[in-house]
């Protein structure tokens, strides 16, 4: 059961830190702000600040979970090594982070250091963090 707390608490921390950066995107990209506008003329920014964080906390929530149900399946055959309680678990997580980064750089991404700050969120978050937090 601890596993899916701290796949939640670190979902949570997910959320608000992708939160954080689609903001800095929009509010530095003249670009996309527009095409905000554009798009939802009926609402208003605020209400469209709203809706992003609540879907970025809830899918992140989401994952968190999925991910520490996952956990608390491979928990006990867990071997620890690379500071962290299951390196195998980490691996798994650190991987598909890897493979996004490699995505974005091939692809040359205008938020290149935003998207790997978020990639490297991801594999410590939900790679590192979560296997101590459901061992504490």
């Amino acid at each position: 059961m601890e596993s899916l707390l701290a796949g939640l608490i670190a979902g949570a921390a997910m959320g608000m830190a992708s939160t954080a950066l689609i903001a800095s995107i929009v509010v530095e990209s003249a670009r996309v702000a527009r095409h905000l506008h554009e798009r939802y003329a009926d609402a208003p920014l605020p209400l469209l600040g709203v809706a992003v964080t609540l879907g970025a906390h809830a899918a992140w929530g989401a994952i968190g979970l999925g991910l520490g149900a996952i956990y608390w399946a491979v928990r006990d055959g867990a071997q620890a090594g690379a500071g962290s309680p299951a390196w195998g678990f980490s691996l798994a997580i650190a991987l598909p982070a890897g493979l996004a980064l490699l995505f974005v750089v091939a692809a040359r991404l205008p938020a290149l250091r935003r998207l790997t700050l978020l990639a490297l969120l991801f594999a410590g978050l939900f790679g590192w963090l979560l296997p101590h937090l459901a061992g504490a």
